[in-house]
Parts: structure tokens; C-alpha cells; sequence
């Protein structure tokens, strides 16, 4: 908390939030996913993120960020149609408002998943899909650019099946 208020009180007056660095407990990081998590930037992005630079809406991150409560507020907080990427969304429109990310891997906290077993990652899967499918509807750009694994702005009718 210490660090977040210190770069906060730095930067009184800019549109920042300060995303800060984490681990996992030892206990959590004995878990193949977790392991990957520790060296794969796939869900969050902090292992390969610089110390001070800035990043867009994509990094606005929960588990460990701090920004004015104000901002928030006036971004009109969170949206209680989202399950899981209710930060994300936000992010966006916090965004467009003019915040940026600031990584300050000094400011450290402990996160723990619980384990995963495959159908729970299945259904995260789907909570993520509909919560997509919200964001989408809400900031049509932002599928544009995402990185999607299937071409979802000119569908095809192979890519349609496998969807």
C-alpha cells in the first residue's frame, strides 16, 4: 500500500493507476498452472511489463492496482454485467478518459488462485466469452485490436463452426 501511495502522491494530478507486481504463494506455485502463470504473461502481464513504463487499458489489472477513487467514479465504475473482466472494461473507459497504466513492481502483494480443475477452467472460459461478447457490443474497436486466435470482424463460414 506504502508504494502505491508513493507514486500516487508522485504523480497528484496526471491520470495514472499504479499496477504493482505479485507472487504467488509457494504452496499455489507447486500447480502446473500457476507455474505458467509465474513465466507467461497469458492472463497476467506483469512478468513481462517494465519497471515505470506506460501501458494501455489491456493492463488494468485488479488483483494489485490502485487509482484515485475519483476516476472511478467518474468513469462510472464497474459494470455489474461482467463476471470476470469487469477491470478490463473498466480499464477501457478509464482509457478513453486519458489514464494509462504505470508498473511499479515495487509495490508487492500476494494473490492466490484456488486450483483449477478442467471444468472450472471451461467455465471461466464461457464466463470470459459472454463477458467478450458485452465488451464487444459496448467498444466495437476493441475487437480490432485484439489479438484473436479466430477473425471474428470477417467471419468465415469455417471459422464460424469452430467458434
Amino acid at each position: 500500500m506504502k508504494q502505491h501511495l508513493q507514486v500516487q502522491r508522485a504523480h497528484a494530478g496526471e491520470r495514472w493507476a499504479v499496477l504493482g507486481n505479485f507472487e504467488y504463494p509457494a504452496g499455489a506455485r507447486l500447480r502446473a498452472l500457476t507455474r505458467y502463470f509465474c513465466v507467461e504473461p497469458f492472463m497476467f502481464p506483469q512478468v513481462s511489463m517494465e519497471d515505470g513504463c506506460p501501458y494501455g487499458y489491456s493492463h488494468f489489472i485488479t488483483c494489485n492496482l490502485s487509482i484515485r477513487r475519483q476516476a472511478v467514479v467518474e468513469a462510472g465504475s464497474f459494470e455489474s454485467i461482467y463476471k470476470l473482466s469487469e477491470d478490463t472494461e473498466l480499464g477501457i473507459r478509464l482509457y478513453e478518459r486519458g489514464y494509462r497504466v504505470l508498473y511499479h513492481p515495487d509495490a508487492h502483494a500476494f494473490h492466490d488462485h484456488l486450483p483449477y480443475p478442467g471444468r472450472n477452467l471451461i467455465r471461466r472460459a464461457r464466463v470470459y466469452g459472454a463477458d467478450y461478447f458485452h465488451m464487444f457490443r459496448r467498444h466495437p474497436r476493441v475487437m480490432k485490436e485484439w489479438a484473436m486466435p479466430v477473425n471474428l470482424t470477417a467471419m468465415d463460414e469455417e471459422n464460424a463452426v469452430r467458434i
